[in-house]
């Protein structure tokens, strides 16, 4: 390895690209002069594992080196969008772990804080799933729709409403979700499943069918009342003007 130190640095990133991964790997551990010449192509050679690795886990500084070394151009996208195993994109395994600097990074270099995973949620459904709340404030910001729908035909504001996420309720109310905005009904969310080969869907339909008694809330506020929570139907009612009806 020592006589290798003293080659052109041409010469070195041409040998580099026949190692393998693990070769690779070995290589830049010996110096830190081959550190410096083979991280970039370690990084490259391993963009999908790292990837999820970073988005997953919110490794900020694995994110920020695969961006610097695996700039996005339109013939890598394919790769910075495909599944994870648990079938997140890079944007919603992001916001499934909850690191907001993650998120913010990803939409700078250019991902899309609006697509579908495998699971059918949008970036925004689980960060409301969830009350990431920081983090509904950093997607809506890029000027998304907040009352845009996933899969299962529900906006956002409907699953924050339905888990009791006061702040996350809130922030949506402020970015101008429309709290009137009702889901869709069951039988069209099936349709489109079904059109899309998602068949699972309509099983999860059935089991949320049988939960609520055959009966599935469709607006923010139903969701509320149906689980006691109680402050958010107290600011849903106000958001939405509502007037209690007057008993004779």
């Amino acid at each position: 390895m020592a006589s290798l130190a003293v080659l052109p640095v041409e010469i070195l990133l041409h040998i580099q690209q026949y190692f393998t991964k693990s070769t690779l790997n070995y290589f830049s551990q010996v110096c830190r002069y081959f550190y410096s010449l083979s991280n970039p192509a370690l990084y490259q050679k391993n963009k999908t594992e790292a990837l999820w690795e970073a988005t997953e886990t919110g490794n900020i500084e694995t994110l920020r080196k695969l961006l610097e070394y695996c700039p996005r151009t339109e013939k890598s996208d394919h790769e910075c969008n495909i599944w994870s195993p648990i079938g997140h994109t890079p944007m919603t395994a992001a916001v499934y772990g909850g690191s907001t600097e993650v998120v913010q990074t990803l939409i700078d270099s250019g991902f899309n804080p609006t697509t579908r995973d495998m699971n059918g949620y949008t970036p925004l459904a689980w960060a409301a799933l969830y009350g990431h709340t920081d983090i509904i404030a950093v997607l809506l910001k890029t000027g998304i729709d907040p009352d845009q729908k996933d899969i299962y035909g529900r906006t956002s504001l409907s699953w924050a409403a339905e888990h009791g996420h006061v702040d996350t309720v809130k922030t949506l109310l402020d970015y101008g979700a429309d709290p009137k905005c009702g889901d869709d009904e069951c039988f069209m969310v099936e349709i489109r499943a079904r059109r899309q080969g998602l068949d699972l869907i309509p099983l999860f339909m059935m089991n949320y069918a049988r939960e609520y008694k055959g009966s599935i809330p469709r607006t923010a506020l139903e969701w509320a009342e149906r689980n006691n929570c109680a402050t958010v139907v107290e600011l849903l009612r106000h958001t939405t003007g509502y007037v209690e009806p007057v008993h004779w």
